[in-house]
């Protein structure tokens, strides 16, 4: 869980993790579904640094988080490992603790917190 504090309030946002989702792409008669899928796939990891990767649009993405109110926004700072030349962000919003919605541009994905199957021992 994340606290941070601004001027004159606090906020509590449990954003930091995994979380993976599929975009509705819509590909020609006859294409490949494992490229559709592929194509689709939106994967997301929010560190606690407040730094994200994330995969979308078949591209891998790295920026940085603004945590806001109710959720956060994602600005893209490389594409494809390079720096990128226009500015662009996406929001995400909490859905419980188990559900983010994402937006970028018209598109609204929902995405799932994936969670560690053999989490590392804790001592």
């Amino acid at each position: 869980m994340v606290v941070l504090f601004g001027p004159g309030c606090a906020r509590s946002l449990s954003l930091e993790g995994h979380w993976v989702g599929q975009a509705t792409v819509v590909g020609r008669p006859g294409a490949d579904p494992d490229i559709i899928r592929s194509a689709g796939k939106v994967d997301l990891t929010i560190a606690p640094n407040g730094r994200f990767t994330l995969f979308s649009d078949g591209l891998p993405h790295r920026g940085s988080v603004e945590y806001l109110t109710t959720g956060a926004t994602l600005h893209f700072e490389e594409t494809l490992d390079r720096a990128d030349i226009t500015p662009d962000s996406a929001r995400v919003s909490a859905k419980g603790s188990e559900k983010l919605e994402y937006v970028h541009g018209s598109e609204t994905v929902e995405l799932n917190r994936l969670r560690e199957s053999n989490p590392p021992p804790t001592h």
